[in-house]
């Protein structure tokens, strides 16, 4: 992170609008009524609420993409050890961590859409409910894959309908294990 920071994209080409729309909702604009917005809702009130609690900055965005390359890293690896394959989570958070902070067009801290961003977060939260959920049988963690899952969906739809199958699954594989 520190070797290439501020090194990332094309703010105009790449996330311009990003920003704009973020800055727009945290000025008291709507969404989808004042500014037009391609994904779900959650992404810009989210970075407009940074922008109202610290202000309106290029570095409160690269903060908050970094913070959620490092929380999707940090989910991977638990999720990984949670399987029994330290090995496994180490390289997928190694991986995503690697690819979040190369200085190209596609890269955490400036993404093309924080919806992505946000998106690839909650999704691995989802994962690490429902391993968790799988392994463990408690009714909370299926609670926090039934709430990520939404949350996912209101982020980017193709992400909460991976997330929404995937817990189908679950619940279905968790009711046919314990019938008798």
């Amino acid at each position: 992170m520190y070797a290439t920071w501020a090194h990332w994209g094309n703010l105009t080409v790449d996330s311009g609008r990003e920003m704009y729309v973020a800055g727009e909702v945290a000025a008291g604009k709507l969404l989808y009524r004042d500014v037009w917005y391609h994904f779900g809702p959650v992404s810009p009130y989210f970075n407009g609420f940074l922008f109202r609690l610290f202000g309106v900055h290029l570095n409160v965005l690269y903060w908050a993409g970094s913070l959620s390359s490092l929380g999707s890293a940090i989910l991977l690896y638990l999720t990984g050890m949670r399987l029994s394959s330290w090995l496994a989570g180490w390289t997928a958070a190694a991986v995503v961590v690697i690819q979040a902070f190369h200085p190209s067009m596609f890269s955490f801290p400036l993404p093309y859409s924080f919806a992505s961003v946000y998106g690839c977060f909650v999704s691995c939260l989802f994962v690490w409910f429902a391993v968790c959920a799988s392994t463990s049988g408690s009714k909370w963690r299926i609670f926090g894959a039934g709430m990520a899952s939404p949350v996912a969906t209101l982020l980017k739809p193709e992400f909460g309908v991976a997330c929404c199958i995937c817990l189908m699954l679950a619940i279905a594989a968790r009711g046919f294990q314990l019938r008798s």
